[in-house]
C-alpha cells in the first residue's frame, strides 16, 4: 500500500461495533421498541407496486420525496408503508425519468436504487419504513387471492438481505408479507394450498432467516376460517383464526397481526352499514374480527390500511374507527397519501402539497410514538463511534466521510471513508482497491486493534498512535511547540505543533480535523526524507 495511504489510515480507528438497531418486538399484546411501548401512526404511499415502478407524485409541479416525507413528519406520522411488486424487486428495472422528475437526482436509477433513496431520506427524518408485498407482478390489475410462498419469499428475502445489516437502513423495520388474502384463502383448515396461516409462516420464516430483526406483519383472510361462521368479511380483515391456529414464526416476538379495515364506499355490499345501530355497531364488529388479538393471542395488532372519503356513511365510519383505534391504543397505517386513491381519497389535495383539513382532524388524535426519542438514545456516544469518530459532548463527532448517530454510515461511492484506497458500498463497508485491504482499506493489521474510546488515537501499521497533536499513553494531552511527552509515538511528535497543551476534553474534534490534514502532509514529507 502507498505510504501516504498508510498515513491516512490514522483516521481508521477500528472497532467491531457497527452501530445498533432499534429492537422492535411484539410482546404481551403490544408493540415495543427497546422494551418500551411503541405506537405506530403510519401512512401508505402507493405507486411502486405498479408499472410506474415508483411512488406516485414525483412529477413536475407535484411533490418530491423530501417534501412528502417532511409533510409526514409535520403531521406526526412515524412510519411509511410502501406497496411493492415482487417481480420489480427481483428484476430491478430502470425507472423512467418522467416518473421521477420531482426528484431529479433519481434520473436513470433502478427500482431498488429508488427504494434506497427513499429509505435514506426517511432515515434522515427518523421515519420508519415497512415494505408491503402488494403484487406479484407490476402489470397485474390486482393482487392474487391466495399466497404462493415461492412467488413472494425470494423478493422479500432479497430486500431483507439488502437492508438488514446496513446501518444506514436502520429504519427498515418490518415486512407486510401479503396484501389482502381473500376469496378462497383460508385459515386453519389444514389445506396447504389455501391456508394463509401456513403460507404466512413459510414466508415470514424465510424473511427472518435473512434478517432476524425485522417485524413480520400478517393480515387476515376474508371469510374462510375453520370453526368460525362469518356472515361477512373483508379482504385481509378476518383474524379470528389466530386464536386457535396462530401463525407460527421461528421468533413469535416478531409477529404482528395487521388487519385491513374497509369503508362502506368500497365494501358497499356489507350488511353492517344498513344495520339500524350503525355506526354504534362497529366497535363490537372490530372487536370480533381483530380487537381481541392483543389479549387473547399475546401478539400486537396494527391496522395496515384504512381510509375513506369524508362524507355520508364513510365519514361516520372513519370517525368511529379513529375513535376505536385511539381508545384501544392500536396503531395503524392510513390509506393513503396519494390524492389519486379513487375509492378513499388522499391525505392531500390534488396539488400533492396541501393536506385536507378533515383528514388532518381525523388522524390527529391517533396514538403515535416519536422515533426521535429512540434515536436520541442510540445517538449517545458509544465510546467507539463505530471506529469512525470520537465522543464530544456526549455525542459522536465523525471523521470525514462518515455520518450517522454512531458514525456508522458512509455515502455510496465516497472514498474518504475508505482512506482513498477504496469506495464505500451501500451497506457502509469499503470495497478496497487491488493493493489495499482491511475493513477501511487501511491494512488488515489494524482490523482487530482497539485504540480506545476517544477520537485522538488511531491505528497505524497495527499499532495505536496519537492523532491531532495529542500525545501521551492515552493520547490525552496536546503537545505544545513541537515538544511531545516522552512516550509519544513518532506520529504524535510530528503532529504536535498546532495547539497549546490541554486535555483531550478541551480539544474539540472540529479543531482536530482542521489540524490533521496539514499534519499528514508534513508527516509524509518527513517520512520521504527519512526514506
Amino acid at each position: 500500500m502507498p505510504l501516504l495511504s498508510r498515513l491516512v489510515s490514522f483516521v481508521a480507528i477500528i472497532s467491531t461495533a457497527r452501530g445498533s438497531f432499534i429492537d422492535f418486538r411484539s410482546v404481551d399484546g403490544h408493540l415495543t421498541a427497546n422494551n418500551e411501548s411503541f405506537q405506530i401512526k403510519g401512512i401508505n404511499w402507493f405507486g411502486a407496486e405498479s408499472i410506474e415502478l415508483v411512488v406516485q407524485g414525483l412529477w413536475p409541479s407535484a411533490t418530491s420525496i423530501g417534501d412528502a416525507l417532511d409533510l409526514f413528519v409535520t403531521h406526526g406520522f412515524n412510519a411509511l408503508r410502501l406497496p411493492l411488486a415482487m417481480d420489480s424487486v427481483m428484476n430491478d428495472p430502470i425507472v423512467a425519468s418522467t416518473q421521477t422528475a420531482g426528484t431529479p437526482s433519481l434520473a436513470g436509477q433502478t427500482y431498488l436504487e429508488v427504494l434506497d433513496f427513499i429509505v435514506r431520506e426517511a432515515r434522515d427524518r427518523n421515519l420508519l419504513i415497512m415494505f408491503d408485498s402488494h403484487r406479484i407482478t407490476a402489470s397485474e390489475p390486482d393482487f392474487p387471492d391466495i399466497a404462493v410462498p415461492s412467488d413472494i419469499s425470494p423478493a422479500l428475502q432479497k430486500l431483507a438481505t439488502r437492508y438488514c445489516n446496513d446501518p444506514g437502513a436502520w429504519n427498515v423495520f418490518a415486512m407486510d408479507i401479503k396484501n389482502e388474502p381473500k376469496g378462497k384463502a383460508s385459515w386453519g383448515k389444514g389445506v396447504e394450498a389455501t391456508d394463509w396461516n401456513l403460507q404466512a409462516a413459510k414466508i415470514g420464516n424465510a424473511v427472518l432467516k435473512q434478517c432476524p430483526r425485522l417485524l413480520i406483519f400478517v393480515q387476515g383472510v376474508q371469510t374462510n376460517v375453520k370453526g368460525v361462521s362469518l356472515t361477512w368479511g373483508q379482504a385481509g380483515g378476518s383474524l379470528q383464526g389466530a386464536k386457535t391456529y396462530p401463525v407460527k414464526l421461528s421468533n413469535m416476538e416478531r409477529l404482528v397481526y395487521s388487519p385491513h379495515v374497509i369503508s362502506p364506499g368500497v365494501d358497499y355490499k356489507s350488511p353492517w352499514w344498513s344495520d339500524s345501530s350503525f355506526p354504534e355497531n362497529l366497535p363490537e364488529i372490530w372487536d370480533a374480527y381483530f380487537g381481541f388479538i392483543p389479549k387473547e393471542t399475546g401478539q400486537a395488532v396494527v391496522v395496515g390500511s384504512w381510509g375513506a372519503r369524508m362524507k355520508d356513511k364513510d365519514k361516520e365510519w372513519a370517525n368511529a374507527l379513529s375513535t376505536y383505534l385511539t381508545d384501544k391504543s392500536i396503531g395503524s397505517f392510513y390509506w393513503a397519501f396519494n390524492p389519486q386513491s379513487a375509492d378513499t381519497g388522499g391525505f392531500v389535495k390534488d396539488d400533492w402539497i396541501t393536506p385536507i383539513d378533515e383528514r388532518v382532524a381525523l388522524l390527529d388524535p391517533l396514538p403515535t410514538t416519536n422515533v426521535d426519542t429512540f434515536v436520541a438514545v442510540y445517538a449517545k456516544c458509544s465510546g467507539t463511534c463505530a471506529g469512525n469518530g470520537g465522543c464530544e459532548g456526549g455525542k459522536c463527532v465523525c471523521y470525514a466521510g462518515w455520518s450517522g448517530p454512531q458514525c456508522e454510515i458512509c455515502s455510496v461511492g465516497d472514498t474518504t471513508a475508505c482512506n482513498d484506497m477504496g469506495a464505500c458500498l451501500r451497506n457502509s463497508t469499503c470495497a478496497c482497491e487491488d493493493d489495499a485491504d482491511g475493513k477501511y482499506c487501511a491494512g488488515t493489521e489494524c482490523d482487530e486493534v482497539d485504540c480506545g474510546a476517544g477520537s485522538t488515537a488511531g491505528c497505524f501499521n497495527g499499532e495505536c498512535t496519537c492523532l491531532y497533536n495529542c500525545v501521551g499513553t492515552s493520547c490525552a494531552v496536546c503537545a505544545a511547540n513541537e515538544v511531545a511527552l516522552a512516550d509519544a509515538s513518532i506520529g504524535a511528535t510530528l503532529l504536535c505543533d498546532a495547539c497549546d497543551a490541554q486535555t483531550r476534553s478541551d480539544f474539540s474534534t472540529a479543531q482536530a480535523l482542521a489540524a490533521f490534514i496539514p499534519g499528514i502532509a508534513a508527516l509524509a514529507l518527513i517520512f520521504t526524507i527519512i526514506l
